[in-house]
């Protein structure tokens, strides 16, 4: 990701030359994940958005990137933080991805079509980090309020109707 909002693509036997570059973001892009077997890429930045590009198809068809998808960040209304996105990660068997906002929350969205899932609570801090266990059972959050939340069970906990969540095992 660049600074201009841009994802560029880059193909590791040409090194230092770019395949191709898509104007994702109005605001400076900060995190970069791809989903199982990277048939797709999520990105988030400052201007409170997730960003959703088809990676394989566009390849197959020339093309370096396919046509974006947006899934806004609905504003908190709080004092601090905002909907900047400082963290992405897609769940290793594809189902989930999870966002860690400048807002302390960690959110969970379908990852094939970013439907919103669930919103968990726990930090009082940018969420800078996120990250799923292998067997996709946990969700590991990271925060500038220095505490790590670990949250399980999160199929059930996305599968439901919604909603803000505040249990977390600390460690």
């Amino acid at each position: 990701g660049w600074e201009d909002g841009t994802l560029q693509r880059f193909d590791l036997r040409a090194p230092g030359r770019a395949v191709g570059c898509a104007p994702l973001h109005s605001e400076p892009l900060l995190c970069v994940d791809a989903g199982p077997r990277a048939k797709a890429a999520v990105t988030g930045a400052a201007d409170c958005h997730l960003c959703v590009v088809p990676l394989q198809a566009a390849a197959a068809a020339g093309a370096a990137f396919g046509e974006p998808s947006r899934a806004p960040i609905p504003p908190t209304n709080e004092g601090s933080g905002s909907g900047g996105i400082a963290a992405v990660r897609v769940r290793p068997d594809g189902k989930i991805a999870a966002s860690g906002g400048w807002d302390r929350r960690v959110r969970l969205w379908q990852w094939r079509r970013m439907k919103p899932l669930a919103i968990l609570r726990h930090h009082t801090a940018t969420v800078n980090a996120v990250d799923f266990s292998a067997c996709s059972s946990w969700l590991a959050s990271g925060s500038a309020d220095q505490t790590v939340a670990l949250w399980e069970e999160l199929y059930s906990a996305a599968s439901g109707a919604g909603g803000e969540r505040t249990n977390a095992q600390v460690g």
